[in-house]
């Protein structure tokens, strides 16, 4: 099979691996049978970092660029057969760290800046050879939540990323049991996550960041547990899944006091449950989709705009044709426009589905079957540049795989006091869209286009948010007071296929000079 594709980073022509528009095994890390199972795929340093095991240095960190020859092993951080097992991949700033076995200290939190000798351990929380075993490390604003062992079982803790700034959340359940915290999220000063004290059962509990300030938020589900899980973060609340007697497993939302603690909707009125999983983010952060089961139209996706549920994709992805779906899971959206998830299909099991939203149905769902001699199982999506990378099975086992996603647009860090920036997929031959969203009054914002930088900067001036836009090759759009929306136009070349391009504004405003802010970057990636 012939395969094309041209990568352009910073506008300079190069030729890169060879594909087709469908999805290829890109690299069968573990030859033969067995697999490699690469988890945990997390985008760092314009590279996508996971787990794997190649079956001769065991389960150890691993990093790609996208292509066959950039897919290796990073760093044996154990040698030997049984591996350092990183797991819990979370970035923070120019940093990303993890939870991985050290000879002679344990499973402790690690860290890399994505050089070889700036990978290390980054603090031995509890010394000596036993581990504190750092789990669900989640990055709210510039801190990292995450839960550990130091000897009174699983606890919650925060960092700064520095040593000093790692800290207890308190002891919530005192004893050797732990109140195993998890699924944390929030905002700075509002975080919210899953924990037991060993009187409530599994709760919602609530910190902001102090261990004064930790503690039992509401009990969802009284003499029981409401596990509550796959919390959201989304336009000042936290969205998540809980159970309650009367109810059953429904979506839920918090604004972080007990009162403002409230089931969304009941899709699954009575004796039913809606039983809804894999929560993720939405189109253009208006909305966000779940998977949830409603009487009499099965299991489907739904969107959540904050307060009302719709279909999304309607009528809903499973729709009574020879297309049918069923049990969707493990979503992604991919850009403005491409919903990525395994679903099954008759006759050919779970496998990778691809809906383009901007197409209407059937035809804009688009069904790959990876593994005709069984279900491939894909997972993990993440966006890489142009590139979707996921994990799914074939006759190798479970390894990674590729697909080209086309036009893509992938925001970059946040804005300064919280403008952002919202753009459409740069789709060859048509008008993107673009809107604005900021708190400064009388907003007059200047919108950047150019060449990604090198190594994003910051200016004196607005020094906590980074610009990702070349200052030397630079477009710069002005428009008026109140302005906060338009379009820009992409030429119909095919030559600009895999072109990256950054859009970034700066917003003032225009009757109070002091005010000022720097949206979010987004990366245009220029197709079809």
């Amino acid at each position: 099979m012939t395969y094309l594709h041209r990568v352009v980073p910073l506008l300079i022509a190069s030729s890169g691996p060879l594909f087709a528009q469908g999805p290829f095994l890109l690299a069968d890390i573990q030859p033969g049978s067995l697999e490699s199972s690469p988890q945990e795929l997390t985008v760092f340093r314009d590279r996508v970092w996971f787990s794997a095991n190649d079956g001769q240095n065991g389960r150890e960190l691993w990093v790609s660029d996208g292509t066959a020859a950039g897919t290796q092993m990073f760093v044996d951080l154990w040698p030997g057969s049984p591996g350092a097992n990183p797991t819990g991949f979370c970035v923070l700033g120019d940093r990303m760290f993890f939870a991985a076995y050290g000879a002679g200290a344990g499973i402790e939190l690690w860290v890399t800046d994505g050089t070889a000798v700036g990978t290390h351990q980054f603090a031995d929380l509890r010394p000596g050879s036993a581990s504190s075993y750092p789990s669900h490390l989640a990055r709210i604003g510039d801190e990292i939540y995450f839960s550990a062992d130091t000897g009174g079982g699983q606890e919650p803790w925060v960092t700064d990323g520095t040593v000093t700034g790692t800290r207890s959340l308190g002891d919530l359940r005192p004893g050797a049991n732990g109140s195993t915290p998890m699924h944390f999220a929030g905002y700075p000063g509002n975080v919210v996550f899953q924990a037991t004290d060993g009187v409530t059962g599994y709760e919602l509990f609530h910190t902001d960041g102090t261990a004064a300030g930790t503690g039992l938020l509401l009990a969802i589900n009284p003499g029981s547990s409401s596990w509550p899980e796959e919390m959201f973060a989304f336009d000042g609340r936290v969205f998540f899944f809980a159970t309650d007697a009367l109810h059953g497993r429904e979506l839920w939302r918090t604004d972080f006091t007990a009162a403002g603690t409230v089931m969304v909707q009941d899709l699954a009125p009575g004796a039913y449950w809606s039983n809804p999983s894999n929560l993720v983010g939405g189109w253009r952060d208006q909305n966000f989709l779940f998977v949830a089961y409603q009487p009499g139209h099965g299991t489907d996706v739904f969107a959540c705009d904050g307060t009302t549920l719709s279909y999304a994709w309607p009528p809903g992805i499973n729709m009574p044709s020879a297309m049918t779906t069923t049990s969707p899971q493990d979503l992604r959206m991919i850009g403005s426009r491409k919903l990525y998830f395994d679903g099954s299909t008759p006759g050919h099991g779970h496998q990778l589905h691809v809906v383009d939203m901007t197409r209407p149905n059937p035809f804009g769902l688009y069904v790959y079957d990876l593994n005709p001699s069984g279900y491939s199982d894909p997972q993990e999506f993440v966006a890489l540049r142009d590139l979707v990378l996921f994990t799914a099975r074939d006759a190798a086992g479970r390894e990674l795989w590729v697909m080209p996603n086309g036009a893509t647009e992938e925001p970059a860090d946040r804005g300064c006091s919280g403008s952002r920036l919202d753009v459409q997929d740069p789709v060859l031959g048509q008008d993107i869209y673009y809107y604005i969203t900021t708190d400064v009054p009388n907003a007059a914002p200047m919108t950047m286009i150019g060449w990604p930088a090198q190594t994003p900067f910051v200016l004196p001036w607005v020094s906590a948010c980074p610009v990702h836009v070349d200052p030397g090759l630079t477009a710069f759009v002005q428009y008026p007071a109140g302005w906060n929306s338009g379009t820009q136009t992409v030429p119909n070349d095919i030559a600009l296929q895999g072109l990256e391009l950054v859009m970034q504004c700066f917003v003032g405003s225009t009757t109070t000079p002091s005010l000022f802010d720097f949206t979010n970057a987004v990366h245009l990636y220029l197709g079809l």
